[in-house]
């Protein structure tokens, strides 16, 4: 790890979301198993363990039973989307987090490390964009972001990106497209695999 990025972890959290009702799915997406027998989740643990970030899992209060090594942080606030798990851990540690969802698969040690290396700790949140737009995650939300977001979110705001164009944005383009596919269906998740198979890199 570059001497950057160790600067970097040891100021800042991982949370992965796990909190999803993953219905067009069919099961819970923390639960997929893309190739072998290594469920998503644990492959995401992995690769944040190998950049020395400290990993929490965030849930809602009927899978707090995750199997799992990492500490859970169970929504303060339940069915809520995903803005209800990040308050939720800046409640619990006011600290930069570094949010990444159970349904991306191609979110890799090397997609992690170049938003590290990218962020700017006096933006709100940091976070990729391409062509066609900001994507939400995966993302460094800074303490100010975290504050403003609370705010939003006590006074009744529930849509994540609504909150994040209301803030200062550190738009990073990434170098690998794939970095940002989002797996919701069976069918989303069999055009992965064979992503995989071809070679895409999975960490």
């Amino acid at each position: 790890m570059k001497a950057t990025e160790q600067n970097h972890t040891r100021t800042i959290k991982a949370l992965i979301l796990c909190g999803g009702r993953s219905e067009r799915m069919g099961m819970d997406k923390y639960k997929v198993v893309y190739t072998g027998k290594r469920s998503h989740l644990s492959r995401t643990v992995s690769l944040l363990d190998q950049l020395q970030i400290a990993t929490f899992l965030s849930c809602q209060k009927d899978q707090s039973d995750i199997q799992s090594n990492c500490p859970v942080i169970v929504d303060e606030v339940n069915d809520q989307g995903p803005l209800s798990g990040i308050i939720s851990a800046f409640n619990t540690y006011e600290q930069p987090w570094l949010v990444i969802p159970c349904d991306m698969p191609f979110i890799t040690e090397k997609c992690v490390a170049y938003l590290l290396n990218a962020r700017k700790v006096h933006a709100d949140v940091n976070l990729f964009q391409n062509s066609e737009r900001l994507h939400p995650m995966p993302a460094i939300w800074e303490p100010s972001g975290l504050q403003k977001a609370r705010l939003a979110f006590d006074s009744g705001e529930r849509s994540l990106m609504k909150v994040i164009h209301a803030l200062s944005i550190n738009a990073v383009e990434p170098i690998n497209s794939n970095w940002l596919i989002n797996v919701n269906t069976a069918e989303e998740l069999s055009n992965a695999q064979l992503l995989i198979k071809n070679g895409e890199d999975y960490g």
